[in-house]
């Protein structure tokens, strides 16, 4: 903890001394720390004074020297009377832990974005092009696997809404079908990605299943003792979870292909309106009327333990990973942020429910002068939102627990029922009377561009269309037009790190953020198969001869895969790759010549391999001084080039080559982009883009040192035509040739 450092510098020099105890606390704030920490504060009556204060933290922090012990009890001292926010002269185990969490995140979060600005994302509302109105709306959901908005009014009718692409500001949705079969009003509903899988349920006391693959029919109904006022899918313990307005909360499993309810979890005495399953843990929440938010054990499904805080019926619940903190909200509109690894010691079983009652609040989030009804994470940023009857929503910033922005509707006021957030498309749709849609005020036009930064554009000649990756989507472009002709989102699990198109430009080559390497059908975004996965993630992708494919990650392996594998959990048993080679650092591009039969790679260690495709021989080791962005082989002639972070752009002849394998030209920029009054330079006022902007050339070794060449260009054309086609002319013979010929200048 002592050594610690924040980009490069000693942490001690960069964070103030408050900040610096808060970092050191916070690097070892786990369950059993808390747990000891609270500990010592219960012998204090919950109150503790300034010495103790001191006496309890400096033993979680690393042993100063002899001259450092005094500063950093001063510091502690000093810590101590800016959380006695009351001026008691006493700091409660509330006002220590809400301190923490509302300054010791921001601490945590200051190497990554020292204002916070960054990452904020204000909504502005966008005009819908037709209006969609309701009856008496209960939920909206939006489903990203399928792209769908699911209503469930106040009628036996599940509608599903197919998000348009928005254009100069203007939302659009079409109704992409009905779902009929229950016989009560609609109350919640659940896609179920793994299965492909949709689910209702109704005042009936049924929840249907439709299948989304096979345009919603209708496969399978479950008949409960009560109505389920809530669904959640646990993707990774294969488990549905619904809360009944019993108070009772249902455990169910597909298996052979039927619905088995395996276990009921009781300990709510009112109906349970919300159901949240906590990523990356072996916990579940579930809010209930009677006030209470109980926190179970997904993995047993016991009771791990009851948090209370709320004087009223809880209406939503919402848990943000990174922090680990647990949101929610109910009629007694505060949104209260938990601490669910808090516990107050003793029993956690349910049968002494009261004397396990833990006291984990840390903040309350106050604004909302009516009842928050839902509230919603923001995939890809720290940002919770949330809205109260009245249709004003709220923009928290989760590592400071302030708010960030407020909005409202401007059409009209009507009583917010719910919204939902559609991560794809950074959208907030809401529903009131009718439905409101709030877009992503980001810069430039929101039709036309991407909330995440893009890792290609590539121009498909055989369709005249533009292909651009960000994030989890593709986009496909008019090439002419401009215009955004599909969309495909949420194509893959993890972010695309590497795309590109098939020889043939009918299918994507995407490589992901994990590992997976995947193809998807150009012209529909269907996923054809799933191909072997690397270690870690895929830097660059290739298409080669015939049905193979070349994949380089950060695994520092280089795989020659055939389309082979079937899209499903059998594509990772098998194995798609026909040869494999290995890099000496991680991978970071690769390259492939079909006229050549080579593919290339270049690692971190600045280091370009050429290998023979058929064999995967090695045919060249190339080091170059600087690290490599990118490597390409020319179309029509025997060349591999590479390009360095200093700006050289370095040519090595390879086979057929006659003196293959050798560095023919080094293009060198040393001349600065603009001028530096921020006008371009003169030949890019002009408009001759035709100018080098290179200012230096280095010659491989086969051009006599002392020769002068006339131009960076015309250097380069003639440097190969000496190296590879004819390498018995005297390049001095060739330059004098330059001098006195005016032909050779045209």
């Amino acid at each position: 903890q002592s050594s610690a450092s924040l980009g490069g510098q000693p942490l001690r020099a960069v964070l103030p001394d408050r900040a610096l105890i808060i970092k050191e606390i916070m690097s070892d704030l786990d369950a059993k720390t808390i747990q000891s920490i609270k500990a010592r504060f219960d012998k204090c009556a919950g109150h503790v004074s300034c010495a103790q204060f001191i006496e309890i933290i400096v033993g979680y922090l690393p042993l100063p020297d002899s001259t450092g012990d005094g500063q950093q009890r001063t510091r502690l001292a000093e810590l101590f009377t800016e959380i006695d926010i009351n001026n008691d002269q006493e700091v409660s185990w509330e006002e220590f832990t809400g301190y923490l969490i509302k300054h010791g995140i921001q601490v945590l979060d200051q190497r990554d974005d020292d204002d916070g600005a960054g990452t904020h994302k204000r909504y502005v509302e966008c005009e819908l092009a037709h209006e969609i109105t309701f009856c008496n709306l209960e939920k909206l959901y939006y489903f990203g696997g399928i792209d769908r908005l699911v209503t469930c009014d106040h009628s036996r009718i599940v509608k599903l809404y197919k998000p348009l692409n928005a254009e100069h500001q203007k939302q659009d949705f079409a109704l992409a079908k009905e779902l009929h079969g229950h016989s009560g009003a609609i109350l919640a509903a659940e896609f179920i990605g793994a299965l492909g899988m949709l689910c209702t349920s109704s005042t009936d006391s049924t929840m249907l299943f439709w299948d989304s693959t096979a345009n919603y029919r209708r496969k399978s109904e479950i008949l409960t003792a009560h109505p389920q006022l809530c669904l959640s899918w646990s993707a990774s313990h294969a488990v549905l979870y619904t809360g009944s307005t019993s108070g009772d909360v249902h455990l169910w499993v597909y298996k052979d292909a039927q619905w088995r309810n395996t276990s009921v979890l009781k300990g709510h005495e009112d109906m349970v309106m919300d159901i949240v399953i906590m990523a990356n843990t072996s916990l579940m929440a579930s809010a209930s009327l009677d006030s209470k938010i109980i926190v179970w054990e997904v993995n047993t499904g016991t009771f791990h333990q009851q948090v209370q805080g709320h004087s009223k019926g809880v209406l939503s619940l919402a848990y943000e990973p990174e922090h680990r903190l647990l949101f929610s909200s109910g009629f007694d509109r505060d949104v209260l942020v938990w601490n669910p690894w808090i516990l107050a010691g003793g029993s956690s079983s349910l049968s002494a429910p009261e004397s396990s009652v833990a006291h984990p609040l840390v903040f309350r989030l106050k604004g909302h002068h009516t009842s928050p009804i839902t509230l919603r994470l923001i995939d890809g940023s720290s940002q919770l939102v949330s809205a109260d009857a009245d249709g004003v929503f709220k923009v928290w910033d989760v590592r400071r627990l302030e708010c960030v922005q407020t909005f409202e509707t401007t059409s009209e006021r009507h009583a917010m029922v719910s919204f939902t957030y559609a991560a794809s498309r950074s959208q907030i749709i809401a529903g009131t009377r009718i439905l409101h849609t709030f877009q992503w005020d980001r810069p430039g036009k929101p039709w036309l561009s991407s909330s995440q930064p893009l890792v290609a554009a590539i121009y498909s000649e055989l369709s005249g269309t533009i292909l651009t990756a960000a994030g989890r989507e593709l986009r496909i472009w008019h090439a002419q037009q401009g215009r955004l002709l599909r969309l495909y989102s949420n194509v893959t699990a993890h972010k695309i790190s590497a795309v590109c198109l098939d020889a043939m430009q009918r299918k994507v080559i995407v490589g992901t953020t994990k590992g997976q390497v995947q193809l998807f059908n150009y012209n529909t975004g269907a996923l054809l198969a799933e191909l072997e996965p690397h270690a870690g993630e895929v830097a660059a992708v290739a298409a080669a001869r015939g049905r193979t494919l070349i994949s380089a990650g950060w695994d520092s392996c280089v795989r020659i895969h055939h389309e082979t594998l079937p899209v499903g959990p059998s594509a990772a048993s098998g194995s798609s790759v026909v040869r494999s080679v290995q890099c000496q650092r991680d991978a970071v591009a690769c390259a492939y010549s079909d006229s050549c039969a080579l593919f290339a790679c270049a690692d971190a260690a600045n280091t370009v391999r050429v290998w023979d495709f058929d064999s995967a021989s090695s045919e060249h080791v190339w080091r170059l001084e600087h690290e490599v962005t990118c490597i390409a082989f020319a179309a029509s002639v025997p060349v591999l080039v590479a390009a360095d972070s200093a700006g050289g752009l370095h040519l090595c002849a390879v086979r057929p080559a006659p003196l293959k394998n050798r560095l023919l030209c080094t293009l060198v920029n040393t001349a600065s982009s603009s001028s530096s009054d921020g006008v371009g330079s003169e030949h890019e006022r002009d408009g001759d883009m035709h100018q080098p902007i290179d200012s230096s050339v280095r010659v491989g070794s086969g051009l006599p040192a002392s020769v002068d060449l006339p131009s960076p260009r015309l250097s380069l054309l003639l440097h190969f035509i000496l190296e590879c086609a004819a390498p018995s002319i005297n390049m001095h013979d060739v330059v004098e040739s330059y001098a006195n010929h005016a032909v050779l200048r045209h």
